[in-house]
């Protein structure tokens, strides 16, 4: 009990650190130097080394699509989702209006110059008229269409409302990607192991924090299916259904075992 409550107390004092350390440059970066490269590489640097310094270890399958601009359409299982994603994708972040709130996490979304929706009637069309508009510059964007978090053992069905977007002047290409908890410690997780994962219903996030990071290396599987047109589907609701499908069939075969080492890339 007491190593595992200096584990977290190390864990998350380095990782809040870090973020201590690095805001006032990110936030420089981005006020002088918006037009480079810098602040992105900036934001990878925090979020990289945030995520290595609590135990995650990044386990990639497959590639994050190059085309733009690309709509990566995943899973959601908890706040942590941003920070491993965001340390892979060069991409912003489409993520409901309470994320903008959270401690840390948030702070970390809204420095990848996310969108934050509440999906209100008074409001939800012009938020959907501004992911568009990010899409038509060619910037790539992070959709979670279940709208909320999950125990991390299936795939909610996806919010088709959330594709409206998708119709853009431009070629616009979905890549589904899906977030598996895959090992701690190097053993399999079984359905209750996960859950400790996941953030979701009524748990608030500071407690859980601190138990996620009492716990040993946890390895997550990031699998990227292949990239398509969206121009290929007649429908919003065709496209969430097939990019549901996909991520679905991701999340099985990781909790099933199948592995795919021809395509695995790691990134400890």
């Amino acid at each position: 009990m007491f190593l595992h409550n200096v584990r977290s107390f190390t864990r998350l004092g380095l990782s809040l650190g870090l973020t201590v350390l690095f805001l006032p440059i990110q936030f420089i970066t981005n006020l002088f130097l918006k037009n480079s490269s810098f602040p992105s590489k900036c934001t990878f640097f925090i979020l990289t080394y945030s995520h290595r310094l609590l135990g995650i270890r990044i386990n990639c399958i497959g590639k994050p699509s190059t085309l733009s601009p690309t709509l990566f359409v995943s899973n959601h299982i908890s706040y942590l989702d941003i920070n491993i994603l965001g340390s892979i994708l060069p991409a912003a972040f489409i993520a409901k209006a309470q994320v903008r709130k959270w401690p840390i996490f948030g702070l970390y979304a809204k420095l990848q110059g996310s969108i934050f929706i509440d999906r209100t009637p008074h409001t939800i069309k012009a938020q959907l008229k501004a992911i568009g508009e990010r899409l038509k510059s060619g910037k790539n964007l992070v959709l979670f269409p279940e709208g909320t978090s999950n125990d991390g053992t299936h795939v909610l069905p996806f919010k088709s409302s959330l594709f409206a977007f998708s119709n853009i002047d431009r070629p616009l290409y979905i890549q589904p990607v899906t977030i598996t908890y895959a090992q701690a410690s190097g053993m399999p997780l079984g359905r209750n192991l996960r859950n400790r994962y996941a953030w979701f219903g009524d748990l608030t996030l500071p407690p859980h924090l601190h138990s996620l990071s009492r716990e040993g290396k946890v390895t997550v599987n990031i699998r990227f299916h292949e990239p398509v047109d969206a121009s290929n589907f007649s429908s919003r609701k065709e496209l969430a259904t097939y990019c549901h499908e996909q991520v679905s069939q991701g999340m099985s075969d990781t909790i099933t075992g199948k592995h795919y080492p021809q395509q695995r890339t790691s990134n400890a």
